[in-house]
Order: structure tokens, then sequence, then C-alpha cells
């Protein structure tokens, strides 16, 4: 069963259209996914509901060693670079992480993407992130979403309905990667429903040359991550591109009219790690202390006195701490706990965690 419509009455949304039936409801939630964002796009627009273009990001999957990112992703587990190449001054980034990680298919209606992720139970020997390279339409052409998918239907015509895999030496040498050659490579790649061919052939120069270009930056900064043997796999997109205006409770100019999700575009990065907290409560140490004793990392915070403090996080693994005058000594029996009450109120979180010491902190 397919939607195509909803019913509108009096600025209130009353239903929804299928090519099976008519439904009736006050609220009706739009996530159609990535593959329906011009679909919603489309909606949108017909029932005056303003609509605006972000962008695209269009690379590939890299495929490494885990002893390539074991350092660094023992330091952080999902890392994120930036980097402006020196050809076009484009920004183009890594993103989503997986070490000890499986490369996925991802299917849409006309063609086939790649993605990337981790289980908690399972792992493989390789490490894998997406390399992206931002693409922003304006002038004349603003359909970005229709760009993307474009790329992404000639990438699975030249693979044969597959992504295409190639080895990094082979991408720098202008050949095709051939399954004799990726099996004769130090890295076995985790997803074999692939077709080993050129990405060169899909893929637009000037994203082409992004990648190449900032992988060999990242090698400074990574070494290994753009040795021969390093697997790329194309294409990789994100569609969110549209973007459905919503208020901050995700409803349209349309009352009962929410969106969610990837599609509408009011979803990007939503597995954050970390969340905004208020407030948190803190009996301090030290009843006279100040809200200059306190320290933060990746959080501020806000002192109202009677030893309460307003903790927000602003990246992930938020931090507070206070250290300890020379005068004043840590007494556990004195000082035998700290309460501490928080409550989300954006974003997701995880698991806190508290420590203390004796000695320092």
């Amino acid at each position: 069963e397919e939607a195509s419509d909803i019913i509108v009455e009096n600025g209130e949304v009353t239903g929804l259209v299928t090519d099976k039936a008519t439904y009736h409801s006050k609220n009706i939630i739009m996530a159609p996914g990535r593959v329906g964002a011009e679909w919603v796009g489309q909606l949108a627009r017909r029932n005056n509901i303003d609509v605006s273009q972000r962008g695209i990001e269009v690379g590939v999957r890299v495929e490494v060693h885990n002893e390539i990112m074991q350092d660094l992703c023992s330091v952080i587990y999902d890392p994120t670079f930036f980097i402006r190449t020196s050809r076009y001054d484009d920004q183009t980034r890594t993103f989503c992480t997986n070490f000890g990680g499986f490369v996925a298919l991802e299917n849409y209606q006309d063609f086939v993407c790649v993605n990337g992720h981790a289980y908690m139970d399972r792992k493989s020997d390789n490490a894998n992130f997406a390399f992206l390279s931002k693409v922003v339409l304006n002038d004349p052409v603003e359909d970005n979403q229709a760009y993307g998918e474009s790329i992404g239907k000639l990438a699975t015509l030249i693979g044969g309905g597959r992504p295409i895999l190639q080895r990094y030496g082979d991408l720098k040498r202008g050949r095709r990667s051939t399954w004799n050659r990726v099996r004769n490579s130090y890295i076995d790649p985790t997803l074999k429903n692939v077709t080993c061919g050129d990405i060169a052939m899909a893929l637009p120069e000037r994203i082409l040359s992004n990648i190449v270009d900032g992988l060999q930056q990242l090698n400074q900064v990574v070494p290994g991550v753009a040795n021969d043997e390093t697997m790329l796999y194309a294409p990789e997109i994100k569609f969110f591109a549209t973007q459905v205006e919503t208020d901050d409770n995700l409803e349209t100019d349309i009352k009962g009219l929410f969106m969610a999700g990837d599609g509408p575009g009011v979803a990007g990065n939503i597995e954050s790690t970390y969340g905004e907290f208020k407030p948190v409560l803190f009996w301090d140490f030290n009843d006279n202390a100040s809200f200059s004793d306190w320290s933060t990392t990746s959080a501020t915070i806000n002192f109202t006195g009677n030893s309460s403090i307003n903790y927000y996080a602003t990246a992930s693994d938020p931090q507070i701490y206070r250290t300890l005058s020379s005068n004043e000594a840590f007494n556990g029996s004195h000082y035998p706990y700290v309460k501490i009450r928080y409550r989300a109120i954006s974003g997701s979180t995880t698991d806190g965690q508290i420590y203390y010491g004796t000695n320092d902190h």
C-alpha cells in the first residue's frame, strides 16, 4: 500500500489517501525515508508548505584494515575530519566510522548505494567510513535531489545493478579493479555483493578529484588510509537536500501534519552521542564553591546558587569537573556522595558515567 496524498481542510490535516483506501485522522506523521524525499517535497509544495534545498553529499565508503584506525578509534569512536581540497576548494569530510564494522547495501527504488554499520557482538577485521564531498546547486539548477539520483542511477548502470568496488591503488593508476586483484590484497571486503570496476566511470570528475585529494591529505593524519589496498565502494550519497519547514515540534504549517526522518530533511545525524541536558543538579563538595571553581569539556554551565548547576552538552563526551584546592582535602566520610539529577530535552542520550578520585578531583 502506497501513500499518495493528504486531505487538508481549513488548514488542518484530516486524512491520508493511498492507492488502496482513504484514511481519516487528525494527526499524520510523514516519514517516507530518503527514497521519498522528492515525493514529500512535492506534497509540501502542493499544500503551500515552505521547502528549502540544503545540498547533498556524494562520495564513497572507504574500508581499511582495523590496524589503520585502531589508535584513533581507541580514543574517539567516531572521528570526523573536514578537509578543504586543493584543486576545487571544496569541503570533503569523513562520516560514520565503524571500527570492526561492515559495509552494507542500501537499496533505493531505481538505484543502489552503500552505507556502513557495526554490531555490538560481531566484529570484522576492517574499519569503514564514508568519505563525502558536498554538492550545492543553486544557479540555474537547484534540484540537488535529482542530481544525486542521477549519479546513483549511472553508478548502478555501470555496476550492473550492484555497487562498484575499486582498490585505491587501481583508481590512482587509472585502471579498473578485478576480483583477482581484490583477492590478492591485504583487505578482505566485507560487502561481496558488488561489481569490481572503475568508480571514475560513475562519479563526476570534481567529486572524484576531491576524494583522491582528500584521502591523500587524510593520510598525513591517519597513516595508511591511502594505501593501494584501501577499498572504495561507490556510490555513497546522503540525500538531505529537501528540507520541509517545521516548528520545534516537527509540525508543519498544516495543523496535525508532522515530519520525521531523512526524507523531509529533519533528521540529519540523528544518532548523535550527546544531547542537551537541564538541569544537572550538584551538591558541591564545598558549599562555598563558586562558579569559577568548575571546569567543563564539551559543555557549558550556569551556576544558580544553592549548589546547583545547569549543564548543557555541546559535543560528544561532555564532562564537568572541579579540582580541589591545596587546602581542600577530600574527606570521604564527610562528603560521601554527589547527587545528580538530569533530564534530556533534546538529542539522543546514552548511559552516563560518574568518576571521582581521592587525590586530585
